[in-house]
């Protein structure tokens, strides 16, 4: 089951309760400014976005903007890593 929560996607499973999709929900908010310097920030932290510290700061920052900035823009769950690197120019691994 996916639900959306303030504009972040989670998808429910048998084997978990939410898998949060960090990757889409970077690419859906690319233009915004906190966004861009979390992944550059994160670019210097982390290689895999597959490490679970890596989701679990994205989903701090995520939300930090859903508590205090009601405008998060929504995502589809259809990103790939390949967009999350072409849009900020990272090179982020699974």
């Amino acid at each position: 089951m996916v639900t959306t929560i303030c504009g972040a996607v989670f998808n429910t499973t048998t084997n978990a309760r939410f898998d949060f999709d960090s990757i889409s929900y970077l690419v859906a908010n690319k233009d915004n400014q906190t966004v861009q310097s979390a992944v550059r920030a994160l670019s210097d932290d982390f290689v895999n976005t597959s490490d679970i510290n890596f989701v679990e700061a994205v989903e701090q920052i995520y939300f930090a903007q859903a508590i205090g900035q009601p405008t998060v823009v929504g995502v589809d769950g259809n990103s790939s890593l390949t967009d999350l690197n072409n849009l900020f120019q990272a090179h982020f691994v699974a």
